[in-house]
């Protein structure tokens, strides 16, 4: 057994590895409110860069990492954190809310000094384990918050956006056994700039690069705001980009090269200008409402496959898009006011004005499993010329699907059923520029 500044704590070697036990602590405590502890080679620090440990676990550090010449943690100092259960009221299935504005608790020095930008969770209210973040649980929070820190031990949940827009809350320290986090709890989190979470401890999350993952990194989560996107906190072995991921992530640049990417979930990327262009699965990956809207950086996306409504809508230097035979339906206004569009090729059923507004768009190329165009589809495709579809069965297409394509000069549609709506080819004022259809429907034609 060793003993530090405090807390005890038990250590053994185990061939490679140093191990080590937090005990009990209570009697070097002020209330006996500590939770966890973080080990620092500065006594009086009043940050969470380090490492958490949590009372309950066992810990494993590589041997050689603790006696080598470059490590800084030669003298430790524990530092620990105390709450209060002022401001914060439990439900019946524990879960809390925070009213206060302000911090809460304490997180204390070596040397008993308290930060003042700090809340920490209660473990404990009126006799009653807490179990977790309750939605929008933080919402009161000001500006003079920086951290947060959560209780170990029963406390496993975290509600949807547990802040409001205007909080000032840098880091996150997670418990080392949180097991689950509500889809975009930390969307509002504008400034955040790192999650933590114990490496040793990774069983359901994992943060490389201070981003939140699961622990086999092929689920993202949150982004950091405030962090530079890039290939090294993008990873390659992603299949989702859960909803609000990334959030209006300004900083950095990447191409996202997604080749196992099946599915970028609901604004993951919205109004983010780090991100330059998409390469997803080869067998398709589906977008969903608003992933990319107004991305005003990106030039191409490739292998999409069903493409929800507004997904990259006002993506102004998109040039180029592909989809892969996946997909299986284009929503509405997916592609709408992207007016530096040129191609967009593997076109499967779309809805209404799916690609309006897309003046520079040039060359379009269905797939056969397309059967429906929606109304003003292509409404205002202004350098659009010709247009080819060849159908496996039936084809609709809608009013005004190809309105005020002022350029249109010649159509070749053929499927096995077809149903024309009204003034689907009209430019403006029931006129029309085109010069030559052919319409090729083996059974029936609708006109």
């Amino acid at each position: 057994n060793g003993s530090g500044d405090f807390p005890s704590y038990a250590t053994a070697l185990d061939g490679d590895n140093y191990t080590f036990n937090i005990s009990n602590a209570a009697d070097s405590l002020t209330n006996g409110n500590a939770e966890f502890y973080y080990f620092s080679d500065d006594k009086d620090k009043l940050d969470f860069t380090d490492t958490r440990y949590d009372i309950s676990n066992t810990y494993i550090r590589s041997l050689s990492e603790v006696l080598s010449s470059t490590a800084t943690r030669t003298i430790l100092f524990a530092r620990y954190a105390e709450y209060s259960s002022t401001n914060w009221t439990i439900n019946n299935s524990g879960y809390v809310s925070y009213s206060g504005t302000g911090k809460t608790g304490k997180f204390l020095s070596s040397n008993g000094n308290d930060s003042s930008n700090f809340v920490v969770v209660p473990k404990i209210i009126n006799n009653t384990i807490v179990k977790g973040l309750q939605d929008s649980a933080l919402s009161a929070l000001g500006a003079s918050v920086s951290y947060i820190l959560f209780p170990g031990g029963e406390f496993k949940t975290i509600g949807k956006t547990i802040l409001a827009s205007s909080n000032a809350v840098t880091k996150i320290q997670l418990p080392s056994d949180i097991s689950s986090i509500a889809v975009a709890t930390f969307r509002n989190a504008s400034n955040l700039t790192n999650f933590i979470l114990n490496e040793s401890l990774e069983s359901v999350y994992s943060t490389p690069s201070g981003v939140l993952y699961n622990s086999s990194r092929t689920i993202l989560y949150a982004h950091p705001r405030q962090k530079q996107i890039s290939s090294s906190t993008i990873l390659q072995s992603i299949s989702i980009i859960e909803q609000y991921a990334c959030y209006d992530c300004d900083l950095g640049s990447v191409e996202l090269n997604l080749p196992n990417a099946t599915a970028i979930k609901q604004y993951a990327f919205y109004q983010s200008n780090a991100v330059k262009n998409l390469t997803a699965s080869a067998s398709g990956c589906n977008i969903e409402t608003y992933a990319f809207y107004t991305c005003p950086n990106l030039e191409y996306a490739f292998n999409l496959g069903t493409t929800n409504n507004y997904a990259f809508a006002n993506c102004t230097k998109l040039r180029e898009v592909k989809f892969s035979s996946s997909c299986l339906n284009i929503g509405s206004y997916a592609f709408s006011a992207c007016t530096n569009l040129q191609t967009a090729s593997g076109l499967s059923s779309m809805e209404e004005y799916a690609f309006s507004g897309c003046s520079k768009l040039n060359s379009i190329i269905f797939n056969s499993k397309c059967s429906s165009i929606g109304a003003y589809a292509f409404n205002n495709c202004s350098s659009l010329t010709y247009v080819e579809l060849i159908a496996d069965n039936r084809l609709d297409i809608a009013n005004f699907a190809f309105a005020r394509t002022t350029k249109l000069a010649e159509i070749k549609f053929s499927a096995q059923t077809m149903v024309l709506g009204e003034n689907c080819f009209v430019v403006a004022n029931g006129s029309s520029n085109i010069k030559k259809i052919t319409l090729i429907a083996a059974t029936s034609l609708d006109l």
